[in-house]
């Protein structure tokens, strides 16, 4: 399956995209989770979390556990520490969708960041049978959903 490079996010419904802090973009198709081949993204994956949303700590937590080979980074930007200038985003844009940046500097996001911290931490298969036609589908709908009403769903509007 070839993606589409969609460029810079106007809202979360254009998953999936790939960044970079230079401004430029990967090629479409360029395979952003896959931890292998000519295109591959450089570990560690570093992952930007909603420390106060109970779900994103639920599945953070579950990757933390998983990671047994280091390749995640995993960064709460909840607390009034986290530093926007470091990660190059602010905190509206990743609380509008989760994001991930790899070692090389191109940043991922949404349904793209779940399925890299899948592979990252053995979970290939899953990551390759979301990738399904119709499971891609679902999922990418789901997290849509999720991302834009995960504040309400968690009590925290």
């Amino acid at each position: 399956m070839v993606e589409e490079d969609t460029g810079v996010f106007a809202d979360v419904g254009q998953v999936p995209m790939i960044l970079s802090f230079d401004g430029g973009q990967s090629p479409a198709g360029s395979g952003p989770t896959a931890p292998h081949g000519a295109n591959a993204a450089p570990y560690p994956l570093t992952v930007y979390y909603d420390g106060a949303c109970p779900i994103c700590r639920l599945e953070i937590s579950l990757m933390r556990r998983l990671d047994r080979r280091g390749r995640l980074r995993l960064i709460d930007f909840a607390p009034p520490t986290f530093c926007e200038a470091e990660c190059g985003l602010s905190c509206e844009q990743l609380s509008a969708v989760i994001h991930a940046r790899w070692g090389d500097g191109r940043v991922i996001q949404g349904v793209d960041v779940l399925r890299a911290m899948w592979t990252a931490v053995g979970l290939g298969r899953l990551a390759r049978l979301s990738r399904w036609p119709f499971i891609d589908r679902l999922l990418v709908r789901s997290y849509v959903w999720f991302a834009k009403h995960r504040l309400r769903l968690t009590g925290r509007t």
